[in-house]
């Protein structure tokens, strides 16, 4: 099923936002969760929702499917990784969003089509 912009937030914040810079600890915090690697691409995908995780050197990013409003999902995607940062940047055209986020990273949101009839969105934290 899809994610609403709350549990998209909690899990992304979770596994991403308090790993970060390093998100050495996200494997941790994802079995915690109910995901299942996958053994040849190591992407994490859940269990109930439209919703995976990749974990890439520097990256923490996440590609999942909602109904929520696109610009919604950003601001609460951005909300929700933590930091001390207000410098929310938003295109009012695409609704992808932008902020610094913990611990010297940056935050980046944009809505990426649609699959299976279902609008699909990517978050994804950068390390410096």
């Amino acid at each position: 099923s899809v994610a609403d912009g709350i549990s998209a937030s909690g899990i992304f914040g979770q596994v991403c936002g308090t790993t970060a810079p390093g998100f050495g600890a996200a494997p941790a915090q994802l079995t915690k969760m109910p995901f299942r690697q996958h053994p040849t691409t190591g992407t994490y995908y859940h269990q109930n929702l439209d919703l995976s995780v990749k974990l890439m050197p520097k990256r923490c990013s996440m590609v999942f499917s909602s109904r929520d409003p696109a610009m919604e999902l950003g601001i609460i995607m951005a909300a929700g990784i933590g930091g001390t940062s207000n410098d929310l940047g938003i295109d009012p055209a695409t609704s992808a969003t932008y902020r610094r986020g913990p611990k010297g990273t940056s935050f980046e949101f944009e809505p990426l089509g649609t699959a299976n009839g279902r609008p699909m969105y990517r978050a994804v934290l950068i390390a410096p």
